[in-house]
């Protein structure tokens, strides 16, 4: 399952216009999107084989968001 979730990350990728030596690659936000459902069903996969319930996935996220919000503001407060 981790594999295909990585697999489908590098598929996001591709849909969109990163590769800058590239200009005629138009990015595609309907594409984008499907890559984004796809990689849900395997992290939504991973969250059902680790035993995390529903609920605890709201509440595991948001504990995990508040950390990273702090992380990125301190970071901003005192960059290297």
């Amino acid at each position: 399952m981790v594999l295909a979730l990585m697999v489908e990350a590098g598929e996001a990728i591709q849909t969109t216009d990163w590769k800058t030596w590239r200009p005629n690659h138009k990015a595609s936000k309907a594409k984008f999107r499907k890559e984004v459902i796809d990689i849900m069903h395997f992290a939504i996969n991973l969250c059902i084989a680790a035993a995390i319930k529903d609920d605890e996935v709201y509440k595991l996220f948001m504990q995990k968001n508040r950390t990273n919000i702090r992380r990125i503001l301190k970071t901003r407060k005192n960059p290297k």
